[in-house]
């Protein structure tokens, strides 16, 4: 199955609304069957869209989303049991114990 901008979404869940375009590039939220949101954003020019979900999409919506962050430039990846993803303007850490923080660029 595809999503509206024809990538896989495997594990993300139904789209809850159509793609949307924001600032300097598009996204399209989803929601997995368990409740976990997130969004595939794809930045104008970018090779492929990046998945932002759960307590990092959170933060990146409530605190300002692209105006804030820009578009995301990497996949979440693990990192001493924290969750980062960068984005061009700062990454958001999620640790299970401490909760999300946000590093600037």
């Amino acid at each position: 199955m595809a999503n509206a901008l024809g990538l896989p979404s495997a594990g993300a869940g139904r789209p809850s609304d159509r793609v949307e375009q924001c600032g300097d590039g598009v996204l399209q939220a989803f929601r997995a069957e368990g409740g976990e949101a997130g969004a595939l954003l794809l930045r104008h020019g970018a090779p492929q869209a990046i998945w932002v979900h759960g307590p990092i999409w959170d933060t990146y919506l409530k605190r300002g989303g692209p105006a804030r962050f820009g578009y995301p430039s990497a996949e979440e990846r693990l990192v001493g049991g924290v969750r980062v993803q960068q984005f061009a303007e700062a990454a958001i850490v999620w640790d299970p114990l401490t909760g999300v923080s946000i590093v600037p660029d």
